[in-house]
């Protein structure tokens, strides 16, 4: 009634016929046919039937043969129950109303019946088969017997909130905004602002079968979520009764109702507001490096309070959430308040210390490569400090010290440009500075730069000139004037410009003094055009080289923006044949 039988594994073949009766026949011995079917004449069966009585919800098989072939089925006879059906659910009003009132157990028939004249009979369940006239069964006996399904516990089940995530529609590869590049859950290092994760639920499908009708909830469940590193708080507290109650990790046990009240939304923060500061636990950490991880956990325990053995079943679920790193600004200590330097005398300048807490992060996102990460000067920069120092009166002087690269004195500002990829030729750049169409397109997209100067820029004395002062150049604003610098990419792929630091465009107006402060901002804009003119030249799918003359070609395909390098217009080498070069993945056009 509650279950159906199997026999040489046979019920995976069926087909069952419709109407009120559906059978399943395999009418002869050739039609039995398994992997574990005798194999020996004699111990196979003539047929076998399993069938459903809709009306009394019986179901049954029934098997034709010698007694030798019927006694060697009834050895390989299996019975299953109704999925998560038992003798528990059976007897429950909660789980089964019907049944628990008019037939609350399972049991099983057996009848046997004897052909006298051993005449083999043509089963007549099928439509349209015309039964043999043969001697009618003899009945011989029949057994009632009262099966007892043990139950077995069932292990919880939670639902992950990427079930029903995804990608929100208005996300393409050219937005920039943070949930389109983080996942589905993501916050600030070091910040307490509050994730919502929601989309939690827990289901037991037997945790009520020991319970009553009037008293429908009667076991607890064991619920913990924690946080690896932040710290997570709950929905509601009712209902339920803590054993653990900290910053990064709530445990309760409840029944299944209050605990699904109580995860239906974790609150998530990286931090609590009054834990941030140095003495958080959770300082300057972010996922986005050096394969640290933050994670959600949930984890539900039946504690063993349904099924026969009384052994507890545990799940969990593990939910990603992403700490985006936020960029920490330098510090600078000094050991002193004031110096002592003694007047036309050089001394060392000591007790100047300077920090920086994530400068030493090798950040990879999406949204980086998309932003700030894409220009190729930007490449030269990584994981470095611009350091600056400067005085009213005197002058400085930098002592000797590996690994550092000087960028800036007080007359100039040096631009450097290399080769990112061995073998490009950077002569193609080498008049940068009077490349107008490169320039007035670079100057557009950056904040802080009059377009309308571009076509001035060669003549207005922005560069540090060479023959300053000679008939050629005697002010620095004549047609002549050549720009000072290292152009030695034919030798070793490297050009250096010579920036004016005093150039007009690059300081402020006179103060009351007379004096004119240096305008740094204006100065990096200029700068950022010149980087951005270089960035707009030769691009090619992957970042690929230019070689020079002669042989002045490129095995990238040109572009101009990204789409112009997809996959429905690059086409796939095959490596050891026609693949002939490597690409940066990351900077795709570029």
């Amino acid at each position: 009634r509650y279950g159906t039988f199997n026999l040489y594994d046979m019920q995976a073949f069926c087909q069952y016929s419709t109407g009120s009766r559906p059978v399943c026949l395999f009418p002869s011995k050739t039609s039995i046919q398994s992997s574990t079917s005798p194999v020996q004449p004699a111990d196979k069966l003539e047929s076998i039937e399993f069938w459903r009585d809709i009306d009394s919800g019986y179901a049954g098989i029934t098997m034709m043969g010698t007694f030798q072939a019927v006694y060697m089925g009834l050895r390989s006879l299996y019975y299953k129950g109704n999925t998560n059906q038992n003798t528990n659910r059976l007897r429950s009003r909660i789980y089964n109303p019907l049944a628990s009132r008019n037939f609350p157990y399972e049991e099983l028939v057996t009848v046997i019946s004897v052909n006298e004249k051993c005449e083999v009979c043509t089963v007549t369940s099928l439509p349209n088969v015309i039964p043999q006239t043969c001697e009618p069964y003899k009945f011989l006996a029949n057994r009632t017997q009262i099966m007892h399904i043990v139950d077995i516990n069932d292990t919880p089940e939670i639902s992950h909130p990427a079930s029903i995530y995804s990608i929100p529609f208005y996300c393409n590869k050219l937005s920039r905004l943070p949930e389109c590049h983080f996942g589905q859950f993501f916050s600030n290092e070091d910040s307490d602002r509050t994730v919502q994760i929601g989309g939690i639920q827990i289901f037991d499908i037997d945790v009520k079968e020991s319970c009553t009708f009037l008293n429908p909830e009667c076991a607890k469940i064991d619920v913990s979520v924690r946080a690896a590193r932040g710290s997570v708080a709950l929905n509601t507290r009712s209902r339920l009764s803590f054993y653990e109650n900290t910053r990064e990790a709530q445990g309760f046990t409840a029944f299944i109702t209050p605990s699904n009240a109580a995860v239906k939304v974790v609150f998530y923060r990286v931090e609590l507001l009054e834990n941030i500061g140095p003495s958080s636990v959770i300082l300057d950490y972010n996922t986005l490096h050096s394969g640290n991880l933050e994670f959600v956990t949930v984890t539900v325990s039946d504690q063993g309070l349904s099924g026969a053995a009384g052994v507890a079943k545990v799940q969990d679920i593990s939910i990603d959430v992403t700490i985006v790193a936020v960029n920490d600004a330098p510090t600078i200590t000094i050991d002193r308040l004031e110096y002592a330097m003694l007047e036309d005398t050089l001394t060392k300048l000591e007790g100047i210390a300077i920090m920086d807490i994530d400068l030493n992060e090798k950040i990879e996102s999406s949204l980086s490569r998309l932003t700030w990460m894409k220009p190729v000067a930007s490449q030269q920069t990584l994981n470095q400090i611009l350091y600056s120092v400067s005085v009213i009166h005197g002058i400085l002087r930098l002592g000797y010290q590996r690994g550092l690269r000087l960028v800036n004195v007080a007359e100039a500002s040096f631009y450097t440009i290399q080769a990112g990829r061995f073998g490009h030729d950077t002569c193609r750049v080498n008049n940068i500075y009077n490349e107008l169409p490169e320039l007035l397109a670079a100057a557009a997209s950056v904040q802080g730069v009059d377009i309308t100067t571009i076509k001035t820029y060669a003549s207005s004395g922005l560069c540090l000139y060479a023959n300053a002062g000679t008939p050629d150049c005697p002010t620095g604003t004549e047609e002549f004037c050549s720009c000072f610098g290292d152009f030695t990419c034919a030798l070793d792929g490297t050009i250096t410009l010579y920036i004016n630091n005093t150039a007009a465009d690059f300081v402020k107006p006179p103060n009351a003094l007379g004096r004119r402060a240096e305008d740094a901002v204006k100065r990096k804009a200029w700068l950022d055009v010149i980087g951005r003119a270089v960035a707009s030249k030769d691009k090619t799918c992957g970042g690929m080289p230019v070689f020079p003359a002669p042989n002045n070609f490129s095995v990238g395909l040109g572009c101009q923006t990204d789409d112009d390098c997809s996959a429905n217009v690059m086409s796939a080498c095959t490596p050891g044949k026609n693949c002939t070069c490597c690409a940066n993945a990351s900077h795709v056009c570029s």
